[in-house]
This record gives structure tokens, sequence and C-alpha cells, in this order.
């Protein structure tokens, strides 16, 4: 929600989880807060449901409580998108 906040209403940010639960949960937040230029996606950091070079910007872990060792594949996949 942070880095939909920071974008403005004419960018796009991008929420990733792997479960339907956590996506439920941010998307039930984004209708609380009336963001507009966020979109939760399912998938995990080595199959990012996006095309390659599709998106300007960082990545960002906001709130993981274990976050993983960003490494190999994975980075590489992240840093691809």
């Amino acid at each position: 929600m942070l880095s939909a906040k920071r974008v403005g209403p004419t960018g796009k940010a991008y929420g990733l989880d792997m479960t339907d639960e956590m996506l439920a949960l941010a998307n039930e937040n984004k209708r609380k807060a009336g963001v507009e230029s966020v979109e939760f996606l399912k998938g995990d950091i080595e199959n990012i449901p996006l095309p390659d070079f599709c998106v300007v910007g960082r990545f960002v872990a906001e709130g993981a409580k274990r976050p993983v060792r960003m490494g190999g594949s994975r980075f590489k996949r992240a840093h691809n998108v």
C-alpha cells in the first residue's frame, strides 16, 4: 500500500503473494484505503505473473514475516520484471 501511494494516480504498484488468504486481506485493505493504483497478483518470486522488463521501479519486501534470502534465480526473476 505504501508503494501504491508513492506512485500516485497515474502510476501502478504491484503486490505479490502466493496465498489466497493474504491476497484477500490485501484487496480488503486496498478497498478500505480507497487506493486504485495497486494490483495484487498471485505467485511467488520465482514465478511473477508479469512479462519480463514490464516494471520500472524497485523490489520492496513489506511486511514479510520470514523473508527468504534473495539470490540465484529468485533475484534474477525479480530483476527481470
